[in-house]
């Protein structure tokens, strides 16, 4: 009876073992995952960023063809080669902190983005274009 008690509860000992080692594994896999869309997200952005302050179409179009930020999409369908630049002027105006300006810009566009905490208040208040 003692060795079939210390049979089990080695059993048990290594379930916990095996249990405990699965978690963490799954639990480091997610956190990598979440870790290399973080990383792929900031390196978008950044070339994004890039294509901006360099006036490229191109490279920004490419850049943001995939992108599935809330904003991703109205802003394929309204920039093309021919406005871009506005884009360029709306970064400045927000990186000068003229709300004014930027909510022209983003008008001109057509577009509408949020204030603050979702508040409709002062449109161009988004951080898109922020640098």
């Amino acid at each position: 009876m003692k060795i079939v008690k210390t049979k089990f509860a080695s059993l048990i000992v290594l379930a916990l073992i095996v249990s405990v080692t699965a978690v963490t594994a799954v639990a480091s896999a997610c956190d990598d995952k979440e870790a290399n869309q973080k990383a792929n997200f900031e390196a978008r952005y950044e070339q994004a960023q890039t294509a901006i302050a360099n006036g490229d179409y191109d490279a920004w179009a490419s850049t943001v063809a995939e992108g599935k930020g809330e904003h991703a999409g109205p802003m394929r369908e309204v920039l093309n080669a021919d406005n871009f630049y506005l884009l360029g002027e709306l970064a400045e105006a927000r990186a000068n902190y003229d709300r004014d300006a930027a909510a022209a810009i983003l008008g001109e566009l057509g577009l509408e983005f949020p204030g603050p905490r979702g508040s409709q208040e002062g449109k161009g208040g988004h951080q898109y274009g922020r640098q």
